[in-house]
């Protein structure tokens, strides 16, 4: 029947038009989906420029395109819908716990419930459950926290992706029953390495072989990520051709006829997906596995490249929110790069090393945006890394793993390979003079830098070697603008920034001219520092420390030890241990300031109001500046308290600004009555901190207020921007935008499908 219908569907006009040609209805795919998640208009326009081109080339083309988009739509719709509609609240009643992972701070779980799948945590001395329990629990569930700020990780969007509905703050669990699940057997196996073997084997083995993103401890994470690795710790297409390779062998052994070997491998490589959960890398390999032998027995003539596209069609269709997860991106933007690559690689096919090397850096250079969006480090020096890298795991580790699998007593044969391994991976991971660090690209500097380096490799592909030198200037270039893209920036900027604990405000000037930052966020925390590198900036003209707290000054040793500082100001009546810390790594240009002295950066202006002698609440010993910035004024309070405003009421009886940064994040120690009645603002800002454990803001100091109030906490970070057009800043509206696109484009779906 199977045989019958390719024949059939082989010789139809169609197909014969379509072969060749499968990367562009796949293109559409993924643009439109991408439109509909960022709402971005360059991803929009692409999507218009190529639905004109294929309607020009083959009407037939967008007939297809169409149908298989309404497929994608009613997908989104149907779960659009669903989320939408999610039960969020109170909940008391049964669920199954459907996956589970060790973290540091305990174990966090998936647990499907009768509407839907939800998440939620609970400590060791809470409790220990396993895949196929059903448990008894109550609970508080929530919305996951969105991004707090500009090129955060969005973790409420990442659960969505993943179709988790929420999570769940547990007051009560008991366990009910325990069912066998096909999931339970990955955590049987895993539980087996950690019986079995010591725990840097085990660790090692859980990652090889089962793909457990959670095997490693945080610190040995970083080192495999800076080598630029970790890809071999993920189930992939490497992984399973060893698979392959091995179980082909041993049917050779066996005198097994080939014709039989797809029968007995593809049930093999499909209980191997079971196992795994269904990760996204392995159905990749096993649809192209199986598109592959059809291709081969009943020729249909499919390319590469058609296979590859309809392998990613395949999947979109069964999940279109697998585009959307970083093991999907990865693993089909590498091999799809290599696939294009496959004619630049026979050139070198003879000698291994030079293709070995065209391999790694081919790869390396596809996966720049996605590892520069999620981290902003790239390692080029991992290409020659992967060069040695690549071929032990694969001939040598990768076969010892699955041999120690099953002979556990070769465990000291095994940990005296894995020791060295990552020892040398540890030394590797300390080289950073090959890092280079990019600002959080655009989509727009996705778009180009695919064009040019598409464009390079087809250079370099026929050999015109005069129009690949010139392709790789422009190429290098790019490079050097992305790197440097801080000087192009043509919008002013002032960020209140939304962070777990304290405060922090970034000041960004126009091209570059001038970068302040007042408060740099509680100790521990790098967001900050990520922003700042996710922004491009390497310097910081002014670092401001309204006080010593360590919610206010904790990552101000941190953050010069990783930027240049040119000049750093504090109060001069604060003497605080957090102070003297900063002291410690900026002694040279150092402003220790009070009332009535004043600064200018750039064309911005800065003024002390406070404090004009010494308190005994290092609070109220706190800066109080008043700023001119980009055509609007601010008031900078720090953490003063009543006292102080008192004071400063006294003294600036009729102080008029548009924005205030409310004192000690909204608490009743501060926000006086004296103080709204001498200080007349348009807006209120609260930065309480998202996992503050003291309640800010006070109610009660949000009742005294009048004006719109902006909280961080609720809100996210507020950000003003002034473009080159505009002679004021205001309030963003970008991003409603965007979720305003993307919205409507879900709403015209449900329209059409209701028809």
């Amino acid at each position: 029947m199977v045989r019958l219908y390719l024949i059939r569907l082989k010789h139809s006009s169609l197909y014969n038009d379509l072969l060749s040609n499968w990367h562009f209805i796949c293109l559409t795919l993924i643009l439109f989906l991408t439109l509909v998640n960022s709402g971005s208009l360059v991803i929009g326009l692409c999507l218009g420029f190529l639905l004109v081109y294929l309607f020009s080339q083959n009407r037939k083309f967008i007939l297809l395109c169409l149908v298989l988009l309404f497929i994608l739509g009613f997908h989104l719709v149907f779960y659009e819908q669903k989320y939408q509609t999610r039960f969020l609240g109170d909940f008391e009643g049964l669920g199954k716990i459907e996956k589970a992972k060790q973290n540091d701070y305990g174990k966090q779980y998936i647990v499907s419930l009768s509407h839907g799948k939800y998440l939620f945590f609970l400590k060791t001395e809470e409790g220990n459950f396993r895949v196929g329990d059903t448990v008894w629990l109550k609970g508080n569930i929530s919305a996951a926290e969105p991004a707090h700020m500009p090129f955060g990780f969005d973790y409420r969007k990442y659960l969505k992706n993943l179709k988790i509905y929420g999570q769940i703050e547990i007051e009560e669990i008991a366990f009910v029953r325990h069912e066998f699940t096909l999931k339970a057997i990955k955590e049987s196996i895993e539980n087996y390495y950690d019986r079995s073997f010591s725990e840097q084997s085990a660790t090692v083995l859980k990652a090889l072989i089962m793909g457990s993103e959670d095997a490693f401890a945080k610190d040995l994470k970083t080192q495999i990520n800076r080598v630029g690795i970790s890809h071999l710790f993920v189930v992939s297409g490497l992984h399973v051709s060893v698979f392959i390779l091995i179980l082909t062998k041993v049917l050779q052994i066996f005198k097994v006829k080939e014709k039989y070997h797809f029968y007995i491998i593809t049930p093999l490589l499909f209980g191997y997906l079971v196992i795994m959960n269904f990760m996204v890398s392995i159905i990749r390999v096993f649809v192209s596995e199986v598109m592959k032998q059809f291709n081969q027995r009943y020729r249909l003539n499919l390319t590469t490249i058609d296979r590859f596209c309809l392998n990613v069609i395949l999947v979109l269709i069964i999940n279109p929110y697998y585009l959307f997860q970083m093991g999907f991106i990865l693993s089909y933007l590498v091999s799809g790069s290599l696939i294009l690559s496959s004619r630049l690689l026979e050139r070198f096919q003879k000698q291994k090393l030079r293709s070995g090397l065209i391999m790694c850096f081919v790869s390396l250079l596809a996966s720049v945006p996605v590892v520069a969006w999620l981290s902003t480090e790239v390692n080029f020096l991992s290409a020659l890394f992967n060069l040695v890298y690549i071929p032990f795991v694969s001939f040598v580790l990768l076969p010892l793993s699955l041999a120690v699998t099953f002979l556990p007593f070769l465990d000291g044969l095994y940990l005296s390979v894995v020791k060295p391994f990552l020892q040398v991976t540890g030394f590797l991971s300390r080289i950073k003079w090959g890092i280079l660090r990019f600002p959080h690209p655009t989509w727009l500097i996705i778009v180009l830098y695919y064009v040019l380096l598409g464009g390079l490799l087809a250079c370099l592909e026929r050999g015109e070697f005069k129009k690949a030198l010139k392709a790789h200037g422009v190429f290098l270039a790019f490079l050097l603008l992305w790197l440097n893209k801080a000087w192009f920036n043509p919008v002013d900027r002032v960020l209140f920034l939304d962070l777990p604990k304290g405060e922090a405000t970034l000041i960004i000037s126009r091209f570059n001219r001038m970068n302040i930052l007042i408060d740099t966020g509680e100790a521990g925390y790098e967001e900050v520092h990520q922003l700042l590198m996710k922004f491009g900036i390497k310097r910081l003209d002014y670092l401001i420390l309204s006080h010593g707290d360590s919610d206010h000054a904790g990552e101000a040793w941190n953050i010069m030890n990783r930027f240049s500082v040119g000049t750093l100001v504090v109060s001069k009546y604060d003497d605080s241990s957090g102070i003297r810390t900063a002291l410690l790594g900026k002694r040279k240009n150092t402003f220790f300031l009070e009332a009535g002295d004043s600064f200018r950066a750039g064309n911005l202006w800065f003024t002390v109001l406070h404090p004009a002698k010494p308190y005994s609440s290092p609070n109220n010993n706190s800066l109080v500046l008043y700023a001119d910035l980009f055509g609007r004024t601010f008031l900078f309070t720090g953490d003063i308290e009543r006292e102080a405003e008192r004071d400063l009421a006294m003294r600036f009886s009729a102080l008029k600004v548009d924005y205030v940064k409310i004192a000690h994040h909204g608490s009743l120690t501060s926000t006086s009555e004296v103080f709204l009645q001498a200080v007349n603002f348009q807006t209120a800002v609260i930065m309480s901190g998202y996992r503050n454990t003291f309640g800010f803001p006070n109610p009660l100091t949000l009742k005294k207020l009048t004006v719109p109030v902006w909280d961080t906490k609720v809100k996210q970070t507020l950000v003003l921007e002034r473009n080159l057009l505009a002679k004021t800043m205001k309030p963003p509206k970008e991003k409603a935008k965007k979720a305003k696109i993307s919205l409507k484009i879900k709403q015209t779906y449900a329209f059409l499908l209701t028809l």
